[in-house]
């Protein structure tokens, strides 16, 4: 499984180099190596896909999956302030993201 997500990361790598601005590519990279364990990477991925636009113009930081996976990432680091922060603009961004709302409550949950 872990050489799945070392070849999606390479192959992703790939899409980047050809389309540096694909807030998908830098998203699903970011969750490439957040399987990997490569977590610092994985924040600076999915904070490059919220500066950029998705395949439709519009910001990737209008969309749920940058947020949600930055918040995991920063909740498996033991940032739960910050993992909380980013779940919550996850669901301003889409109120019926259940995932998200299950990850808000456990590290609320945790914080106490």
């Amino acid at each position: 499984m872990a050489g799945d997500f070392a070849q999606a990361e390479l192959i992703l790598r790939e899409i980047i180099q050809l389309d540096p601005q694909s807030a998908l590519a830098y998203n699903n990279l970011g969750i490439a190596l957040y399987e990997q364990g490569k977590l610092d990477e994985a924040i600076a991925s999915f904070k490059t896909a919220l500066t950029l636009p998705n395949s439709q113009g519009t910001p990737a930081s209008s969309h749920a999956l940058a947020p949600n996976g930055l918040g995991l990432t920063l909740q498996q680091q033991g940032k739960l302030q910050e993992a909380i922060s980013e779940y919550k603009k996850a669901i301003a961004i889409d109120p019926n993201f259940a995932p998200v709302r299950q990850l808000l409550q456990q590290a609320e949950q945790r914080l106490r």
